[in-house]
């Protein structure tokens, strides 16, 4: 955090007043948040406002275990913060709901969109998914199935089977 100390001068000593109406001054950063602003119009010589800067240095990595089977409800998602100020908040839905523990237990296959709060009011946001899976197992020799791609996002899976002689039916 960087703290900034802001005066105004003024040789008439009516502060921002004058015959003609009055002045103001805002200080603003980048994302348009008010950081100071004139208190008293009538300030006489000087004015002083002092502000801070929050820095949202944050970082943070994340462990995913996968679904083992479809509905096992066994995924888990652990996130382990590397920079930012402690304490942290948690959540696995967007922000509508926060924990004070890392570790999210007992979930199936989706995409969760992970928020990080830190003390200082800063934030991670991150589309972190959970896949169910899908294993290519070999039957036995030269026989095998492979279903892809996995996940799929349109729900149009492929599926491959080699090793096994077609047949017709009447």
């Amino acid at each position: 955090m960087r703290c900034y100390t802001f005066t105004i001068f003024d040789t008439y000593g009516d502060g921002l007043s004058s015959f003609y109406g009055d002045g103001d001054y805002v200080i603003k950063d980048e994302d348009g948040n008010v950081l100071a602003s004139l208190i008293n119009v009538y300030f006489g010589y000087e004015e002083t406002n002092q502000f801070c800067l929050v820095e949202c240095a944050m970082a943070a990595d994340f462990d995913i275990t996968h679904e083992s089977t479809s509905n096992s409800n066994d995924g888990a998602i652990l996130i382990s913060v590397t920079a930012g100020n402690a304490p942290f908040q948690y959540s696995i839905d967007g922000g509508q709901t926060f924990q004070n523990s890392p570790l999210f237990e007992g979930l199936t296959a989706g995409v969760y969109q992970v928020v990080v709060l830190g003390n200082l009011g800063c934030t991670i946001e991150e589309a972190i998914t959970i896949e169910t899976i899908v294993a290519n197992n070999d039957f036995w020799k030269d026989h095998s199935i492979k279903v892809f791609p996995n996940p799929s996002e349109s729900g149009v899976f492929r599926v491959e089977i080699n090793g096994v002689k077609s047949q017709t039916f009447c």
